[in-house]
């Protein structure tokens, strides 16, 4: 396993620009992807280790969603904006950037800042990170180590 990358570019470098994974059997063709698998662990179970901003994107994002599906988007929309959920300066752009860039950069961020807080855990056969940090199978090489 290659060490962790040292700085922003380098770790987007080494995620290869590969699509994130928000679930351990999704992907780019269904192959691995260390950052985004890092990413899933982050959100998923790792969230204390997010920025204030980081989760009022997250909601932003959420909403911009349910707005999206709600039956009624200008309404939505409203009650949305009264409770200030995109009243965050600095939030439009990390939006237009999409989400998965943003996973990406927060997993990049957490990989620089917080590394020895961050508990991954890996396959002791093939050192990927598999699905839950209590998981003792591997959805990649399928081994069990019950």
């Amino acid at each position: 396993m290659p060490a962790a990358p040292t700085d922003i570019d380098a770790v987007r470098r080494w995620s290869r620009g590969r699509p994130l994974v928000t679930h351990a059997l999704e992907g780019a063709a269904g192959g691995y992807d260390e950052l985004g698998m890092v990413a899933h662990t982050v959100l998923r179970y790792h969230a204390h280790l997010l920025t204030d901003f980081e989760r009022k994107a997250i909601v932003a994002f959420d909403a911009r969603w349910r707005i999206a599906l709600a039956s009624d988007p200008e309404v939505m929309h409203h009650q949305l904006r009264i409770a200030g959920v995109f009243d965050t300066p600095g939030l439009g752009a990390v939006m237009s950037k999409g989400y998965e860039a943003f996973c990406r950069d927060i997993a990049a961020r957490v990989l620089l800042e917080q590394a020895t807080a961050l508990v991954l855990n890996r396959c002791p056969r093939c050192d990927r990170i598999v699905r839950t940090p209590r998981a003792r199978q591997c959805l990649w090489c399928f081994h069990d180590w019950h």
